[in-house]
């Protein structure tokens, strides 16, 4: 019967199909760099994605690849730029969408408007099937990347890093908090010190904020991540056998395997962001709008 009820479900586009992660850290060229790799990775696996990047050039994803978007989502929402024209490829079967600014300029967008937009999404011909929000934790209540209930915390294992890290994290979960969290550990000159830093920090976050920390991947400190950024070129693609790409491609893999039912319904998705843009700037939704932006779809 639960097979059965599933089929029903995917025969009437009820599934929920969209995985969304947000992507945070206190180092924005380190955190660009990192959800910028890890997008290449997952879109190698045969996923498509897209990338919605809250931040602006140079510390932002779009700078990885040596793109400037010229289109905003609120853009698209308006009605001013079709998809075509808001999307830029940045690596095959991703895709990047400007969201600078977080929630402030969706918020500006009528009802109406952004009702029409969600049709034009439902219309796509293809869809992604995951959403990387690369966050700019300067929006604060506003940043998109809260919607997600996947979160990763890009770190390093430096004592000052850490102490930021967890005043991000105290701080996120004080704005909406979320039931998965994972950590993945950039630059590590040895993994013992990496899954020891990992250790004090889920410690210390599991004591004072009741979080359990997951780690996700250690990435080493490799020149070539550097080497890729230099050249605005996927890692993958300039050195994929050195042991930063190996190391990006088995923590895809583990999120990969460990998102699990965590999903979204694609339409359900975008009406929630428009309610969470309202609620996050404080400005009133209206009675179209039925769903709340902050129900868990699972």
């Amino acid at each position: 019967m639960d097979d059965q009820a599933a089929g029903l479900r995917k025969l009437l586009g009820q599934v929920p199909d969209l995985h969304a992660v947000g992507l945070f850290g206190n180092d924005a060229v380190l955190t660009a760099r990192a959800t910028a790799a890890l997008a290449d990775s997952l879109a190698r696996r045969g996923t498509a994605l897209w990338v919605l990047d809250e931040l602006p050039p140079p510390t932002n994803v779009a700078a990885q690849f040596g793109i400037h978007p010229h289109a905003h989502l609120s853009h698209l929402a308006e009605g001013i730029v079709m998809p075509a024209d808001a999307l830029q490829g940045i690596t095959s079967g991703a895709q990047l969408l400007s969201v600078q600014g977080g929630a402030r300029p969706l918020a500006e967008v009528a009802e109406s408007g952004w009702q029409a937009f969600m049709h034009g999404m439902d219309a796509l011909p293809t869809r992604p099937e995951w959403l990387l929000i690369h966050a700019d934790i300067g929006c604060g209540e506003h940043s998109l990347a809260l919607m997600a209930e996947t979160r990763i915390l890009i770190t390093q294992d430096r004592k000052s890093a850490l102490t930021d890290s967890y005043g991000l994290l105290k701080a996120a979960e004080q704005n909406r908090p979320a039931r998965d969290w994972q950590v993945l550990m950039m630059n590590a000159g040895n993994a013992d010190d990496a899954r020891h830093a990992f250790d004090n920090l889920a410690s210390t976050a599991r004591r004072f904020l009741n979080l359990d920390l997951r780690l996700l991947g250690i990435v080493p400190k490799d020149a070539r991540l550097e080497q890729a950024a230099r050249q605005m070129r996927p890692l993958l693609e300039i050195a994929p056998h050195c042991a930063a790409a190996l190391a990006i491609r088995r923590l895809a893999d583990t999120l990969f395997e460990q998102i699990g039912d965590k999903a979204f319904q694609w339409h359900d998705f975008w009406q929630k962001m428009w309610l969470f843009s309202r609620h996050a700037t404080h400005m009133p939704a209206t009675q179209g709008m039925q769903t709340r932006w902050d129900e868990r779809p699972w």
